[in-house]
């Protein structure tokens, strides 16, 4: 885990809410992709109104990954968002026929890191 300045929390939360508004997730989608519950939704509140992170390490040590695998299928998808959303809900035979995007919600940070993995040996 890392310290994370209130400055890089307000970014980090600013470009999360726009990269889960491109991808369109509901608020419980957001909710597990931060690794909370669905109850917990005056932590997407404070996001919204504060615009900036929880002071948790762990928070934006997992924001930052989200934000890569967002940044690395716009490298893929460049001029399509539409194709990136659905590389985020389509089955992948890497993950046993799950789309990333479930596999992200219901594994946590490791399928996080796992799902960045993929995005990198597509590109790199």
């Amino acid at each position: 885990m890392s310290q994370t300045s209130r400055q890089d929390r307000r970014l980090l939360a600013k470009a999360a809410l726009r990269m889960f508004d491109e991808w369109r997730l509901s608020d419980a989608d957001r909710l597990m992709l931060l690794g909370f519950g669905s109850h917990d939704t005056d932590v997407l509140a404070s996001m919204r109104e504060k615009s900036e992170l929880a002071d948790s390490g762990e928070l934006a040590d997992r924001v930052r990954a989200l934000l890569r695998i967002y940044r690395y299928l716009a490298m893929l998808y460049p001029e399509h968002p539409d194709l990136r959303r659905k590389w985020m809900t389509s089955s992948h035979p890497r993950l046993g026929g799950e789309a990333p995007l479930e596999r992200m919600k219901s594994g946590g940070a490791v399928s996080i890191r796992f799902v960045t993995t993929l995005l990198e040996e597509q590109l790199f």
